[in-house]
């Protein structure tokens, strides 16, 4: 959470800048960093909920994919954050697909390699 409100402040100034003086190619990169953590609390819950140990994928996908999907609405905000800073939203995107993504197979990797352990 501290991570999140800390991204968020620095957005804030970024969005200062903005107004007042031209950003640069370094700043959007600096940007997209800090609107990903910005969502680093429902990342969190991604991970957490995929790392429940689920013998089929039908219940994976009922206990898994409606938490991705609720985690879509915070992302949504957020991107509007990045899209009237950057005038780009694809990157955004693509790097908040890719980190679900990779979320999902950890918690998943996780689970099942404590359930062979025991």
């Amino acid at each position: 959470m501290t991570l999140s409100i800390k991204s968020m402040a620095k957005l804030k100034k970024y969005e200062q800048k903005r107004i007042y003086f031209n950003l640069t190619g370094k700043d959007h990169l600096k940007i997209l960093l800090l609107c990903l953590t910005t969502l680093s609390p429902t990342y969190f819950c991604v991970f957490l909920v995929s790392l429940i140990p689920l013998y089929t994928y039908e219940v994976w996908f009922i206990t898994v994919f409606p938490c991705v999907v609720l985690n879509c609405l915070p992302a949504s905000s957020v991107l509007d954050e990045y899209h009237g800073l950057a005038n780009k939203k694809f990157p955004f995107l693509i790097c908040f697909v890719l980190c679900t993504v990779a979320l999902c197979l950890m918690g998943v990797t996780v689970s099942s390699l404590i359930q062979k352990n025991l």
